[in-house]
Formats: C-alpha cells, sequence, structure tokens
C-alpha cells in the first residue's frame, strides 16, 4: 500500500515533478546557448610564434588573448566564436591568463 502524498513514502505534495537531463537541455536550447561562448572576436593576432585571438570575454567588454581554436573565420573573412565553452569565460584562472595576455600584447 502506498503512502497518502504529504506523508512520506516519496510522493510529491506540490505535485511538481524534477526535471530530467534531456528535459533541462530541451529548455537551455530555446534559451542564450552561448552563456561560456566569447561575447566578440576582436582580431586574430600572433603571440609567441602562435595564431591567437584578442576578444571580449563578458558583457563589460573585458579584452582577453585565448588561443585561436576557440575563433572561427567565415567565407566572407568575419571572426566568430566557436560554439564550444572557452575555459576564460568559467574558469578564474583561465580568465586571469587571457586578461594578462591581452595586458602583455598591448604593451608590445
Amino acid at each position: 500500500m502506498a503512502a497518502p502524498k504529504g506523508k512520506g513514502g516519496g510522493g510529491a505534495a506540490s505535485g511538481k515533478k524534477a526535471k530530467l537531463a534531456h528535459e533541462k537541455r530541451g529548455a537551455e536550447e530555446t534559451g542564450d546557448k552561448g552563456q561560456f561562448r566569447i561575447k566578440k572576436v576582436l582580431e586574430l593576432v600572433t603571440e609567441g610564434g602562435k595564431s591567437a585571438a584578442v576578444v571580449e570575454i563578458d558583457d563589460k567588454g573585458t579584452k582577453g588573448v585565448v588561443d585561436s581554436i576557440f575563433v572561427v573565420k567565415g567565407a566572407d573573412g568575419s571572426l566568430k566564436a566557436r560554439e564550444v565553452a572557452c575555459p576564460a569565460l568559467y574558469d578564474a584562472v583561465a580568465q586571469k591568463n587571457a586578461i594578462a595576455r591581452f595586458a602583455k600584447l598591448a604593451q608590445a
């Protein structure tokens, strides 16, 4: 015999159902999918002999330098962020490093 609702036994008193992983993904896809993607790609640069990109990493216009793997060049020559998460947007250490790379590049 099942326990009455709200009296233990795992019954949901509020009637709300927990979202499953695939339901959460579906909801996220309708909103802004790029929360960890670079906000704006400004230019490609060469840093220490390697290709890199100057980017804006937040809505405040903070500039940083990230590896060019996070940028794709369109057929028309325009630069845009790849549809992958960039560590400079979610990892505090990577973000500090990207900002420091930009500062060093700006001094040169």
